[in-house]
């Protein structure tokens, strides 16, 4: 979410609002402790930092813009946290609605947020290394590739599918936009779960 001239929809600053948004995820380490050290940007988690960044950046975000900093700055700080590992990550992101649509598939660099997170990441890495790492750890793809690596799998060898973004509703595309694909990409499968009368 944001313009051409580094703006967000709202007119503020997005180099200013990420910064915000990492140093936000940063202080919630009490709260990572509260869960057991479980953390990814789902569920629970991911409204957890909707809520945060609400409370620290203040009202005058709109959903758009808090969803797009709790998704796309941890998303950014996993890229640049895995850099050194030879992983290949996918350039593009998805989103579904409640009903399970696909409503938006895109490359992740047409996000400004995202843009400028890697940017900060990239700057952070040099001194502030455990910081991008723990910003990361909101994003479930680093324990993914973490877990891989530990059971003896190599970077280069890893193939994961692109980040699909659960809604929600009112953030995702008109239903007359939604993305189509020229050929199944093996990962859709993963993407669309059967209906529950194929499960037998």
């Amino acid at each position: 979410m944001g313009s051409q001239d580094g703006k967000s929809s709202e007119g503020m600053d997005t180099k200013v609002l990420v910064r915000t948004a990492a140093e936000t995820i940063l202080m919630l380490r009490d709260a990572e402790q509260l869960m057991g050290g479980r953390l990814g940007v789902e569920g629970l988690e991911r409204a957890m930092l909707v809520s945060a960044m609400r409370s620290k950046v203040g009202d005058g975000l709109g959903e758009p813009t808090l969803h797009a900093l709790a998704d796309f700055v941890p998303m950014a700080f996993v890229r640049i946290a895995l850099s050194d590992s030879g992983v290949s990550l996918p350039d593009h992101f998805g989103r579904k609605d409640s009903r399970n649509r696909i409503r938006e598939y895109r490359r992740l660099d047409e996000e400004l947020i995202y843009r400028e997170a890697v940017t900060l990441a990239q700057m952070w890495w040099q001194s502030r290394a455990d910081d991008v790492r723990y910003v990361a750890r909101w994003n479930g793809a680093l324990a993914l590739v973490e877990n891989a690596l530990a059971r003896g799998a190599k970077g280069s060898d890893l193939e994961f599918a692109p980040t699909l973004l659960n809604g929600p509703d009112d953030v995702c595309p008109p239903l007359a936009k939604r993305p189509t694909f020229p050929e199944r990409p093996w990962w859709l499968s993963q993407w669309m779960p059967k209906p529950w009368w194929k499960f037998w």
